[in-house]
C-alpha cells in the first residue's frame, strides 16, 4: 500500500473513529511493539485503530536502556543461539531502516586477568558469527592494558589486565516509537493517545467491539472490529480481562531501574559492560547517552504495575556502588542528574515463548496478545502477530512489509539542538525557550502531546537526562498546553 494519508491531528482521527462502520485490527497499546503491529497491518493495507490510555510509548518503550541488539550471556548455551540470531537479524534492520535513530555502539569489558579476556573473546566470535552485520558494526577485537585504558578514561586501574570489545546498537526508544506512529498513520491508521479501552463485548465466539473512552472528554465510542492485538504490556492481562474475568496471568513484571550521571566520571564514546556487575545479579552497563552516561540496571520483580514506576533509594545505591567498583572518580548521591524506572513484561508462562522470549497468545478466536521480547524484536513481534491472524483466515493475506521500510528520524537532530539549548547554562535563554514553545505548539498538533511530561520526556527527553532542569521547566511548558487546549 502506498503512503497517502496527512500528519497526525486529533480532531481529524475522531472524525475517522466516527464514520469507521468496522476495522480490520484494533491494536490496543501504543508502545514499540503496539505501533509496530499498527504499521505492518496498515502497511499491508488494512484499516487499522490504535489507541492508548495514556501517551505513546508512556511505558517501557521509553523507559528502556537504549539497546538494541542481543544478550551476550545467551551464547553460554546452545538453546539461546536462535535467539541470539533473530535479535542480531532485527538489529541490522534497524540499523539500516533507522539510521536517525539507532547507532552502532562499541562496547569495552575490562578484564583482570589474560586468560578470562581470552575466554571472553572466543565468546564473543561466535556473537559476530550470529551477527548479520550492519551500518557501524566492528567485529570483536582484544586490547591490552594500555588500550584499555584508552578507551575507557576514567575506569579503576587497579587489577585491570585489558579488555575485549564488541558492537551492538543503542537507539533513542520515545523517538522510534513516534516514528513508528508517523508511519502507520501515513499508511493510514486511526491513531489515538489518551484514550482507553474500558469494555470489550464479545458473542460467545470472537470480539466484536471494543469500547474506549476520551481522557480529554470523557466521551465513551463503541467500536466494531475483526481482530485485537493486545499490546498493553504490563496491562495485557487487564486487557484480557475485559473479554474473560478468569484469564490466568500471561504477564510476568520486572522493574528494570536506571540512573544518570555527567560524563565527565567516563568520558568516551565507549560503552562499558559488565555481566555479573550490577550487584552480581545482572549486566551493569554504563553507556553514552545525551551527552550523559546511562548506568543500568537492576532488575526486580514486581506484582503491581503503576503508572510511573521509580527507582527505590536501594536501588539507586547498588547502582551507584556498582559503577564506583569500575570507575576512579567515585560518583556520589548529588551527582546523579536523573533516575527513571521502566517495566517490562516477560512471558510468564514456562515454554509459552518457544525460546523466541516473546508469545503471540490467540484467545476468543480473535484476540492475539503479544506478551515478552525486547525492543529490539518489535518489529519481529508485529510480523508474527499479524501472520497469526493471517494464518487463522481473521485477515487478508497480503506480505509484510517492513523488513525493507526506512523508519523517518528527520526531526532528531533539531530535538537534540534544542535539547543542547535547554540545558546550557544555570537558565534556559530566551530564544531557547521561545525555541520550545514552537516545539510544544508542534507536538501538540502533530503528535498529541498533551501535558509537561509528554514533552519533556517522551519529545525532549530532558526528564531522564536532567531532572532538575526538566522541573525548571515544567511551568512553562504546562502554560504553553493550556493555551493551546484553550485555543481548541
Amino acid at each position: 500500500m502506498d503512503k497517502k494519508q496527512a500528519p497526525w491531528s486529533r480532531r481529524e482521527m475522531i472524525e475517522r473513529l466516527e464514520r469507521q462502520d468496522e476495522f480490520d485490527v484494533t491494536v490496543i497499546g501504543a508502545g514499540a511493539t503496539g505501533l509496530g503491529v499498527a504499521l505492518d497491518a496498515a502497511s499491508r493495507g488494512m484499516s487499522v485503530l490504535i489507541v492508548d490510555g495514556q501517551d505513546w510509548a508512556s511505558g517501557h518503550a521509553s523507559r528502556s536502556g537504549k539497546h538494541i541488539g542481543s544478550d551476550i550471556r545467551r551464547l553460554v548455551c546452545p538453546a539461546g543461539w536462535a535467539r541470539v540470531r533473530e535479535e542480531l537479524y532485527e538489529r541490522r534492520l534497524l540499523l539500516q531502516n533507522a539510521p536517525s535513530l539507532v547507532r552502532a555502539q562499541n562496547y569495552v569489558i575490562p578484564c583482570r586477568s589474560k586468560v578470562g579476556m581470552a575466554l571472553r573473546a572466543s565468546s564473543l566470535a561466535l556473537y559476530s558469527l550470529f551477527s548479520s552485520g550492519g551500518r557501524g558494526t566492528r567485529p570483536v577485537s582484544m586490547q591490552g592494558r594500555v588500550g584499555a585504558l584508552g578507551m575507557l578514561p576514567g575506569i579503576e586501574r587497579k587489577g585491570l589486565a585489558g579488555a575485549v570489545t564488541f558492537t551492538d546498537a543503542v537507539c533513542d526508544d520515545a523517538g522510534l516509537a513516534l516514528s513508528l506512529l508517523k508511519g502507520a498513520v501515513e499508511y493510514g491508521a486511526v491513531a489515538l493517545n489518551n484514550m482507553r479501552m474500558i469494555d470489550a463485548e464479545a458473542d460467545g465466539r470472537r470480539v466484536t467491539s471494543v469500547v474506549l473512552q476520551d481522557a480529554e472528554t470523557g466521551r465513551k465510542r463503541k467500536v466494531r472490529t475483526r481482530t485485537v492485538f493486545n499490546c498493553a504490556g504490563v496491562w495485557a492481562d487487564d486487557v484480557r480481562r475485559m473479554v474473560d474475568v478468569t484469564c490466568g496471568n500471561l504477564v510476568k513484571i520486572v522493574r528494570r531501574s536506571y540512573i544518570v550521571v555527567d560524563k565527565t566520571f567516563m568520558p568516551t564514546g565507549n560503552a562499558l559492560y559488565l555481566p555479573r556487575g550490577c550487584g552480581g545479579r545482572g549486566p551493569l552497563t554504563i553507556v553514552p547517552w545525551q551527552g550523559r552516561l546511562l548506568i543500568g540496571a537492576t532488575a526486580i520483580d514486581q506484582g503491581q504495575a503503576p503508572i510511573d514506576p521509580q527507582p527505590t533509594e536501594d536501588e539507586i545505591r547498588l547502582l551507584m556502588a556498582s559503577a564506583n567498583r569500575l570507575l576512579s572518580r567515585k560518583i556520589r548521591r548529588e551527582d546523579v542528574r536523573a533516575r527513571f524506572a521502566g517495566l517490562q513484561a516477560e512471558v510468564g508462562v514456562r515454554g509459552l515463548d518457544a525460546g523466541r522470549g516473546f508469545a503471540v497468545v490467540t484467545e476468543f478466536n480473535n484476540m492475539f496478545t503479544v506478551v515478552g521480547g525486547s525492543m529490539t524484536l518489535y518489529r519481529a513481534k508485529a510480523e508474527t502477530a499479524i501472520d497469526a491472524a493471517i494464518a487463522r483466515h481473521m485477515l487478508p493475506k497480503y506480505g509484510c512489509m517492513t523488513r525493507s521500510m526506512r523508519l523517518d528520524g528527520s526531526s532528531q537532530m533539531a530535538m537534540e539542538e534544542l535539547q543542547k539549548k535547554l540545558l546550557a547554562g544555570e537558565a534556559p535563554s530566551t530564544d531557547a525557550l521561545m525555541q520550545l514553545n514552537a516545539f510544544v505548539a508542534r507536538h501538540f498538533d502533530e503528535t498529541g502531546a498533551r501535558s509537561a511530561d509528554d514533552i519533556l520526556w517522551r519529545r525532549l527527553r530532558l526528564g531522564e537526562i536532567d531532572a532538575a532542569r526538566a522541573e525548571m521547566l515544567k511551568l512553562v511548558v504546562t502554560e504553553q498546553l493550556e493555551v493551546l487546549k484553550n485555543q481548541q
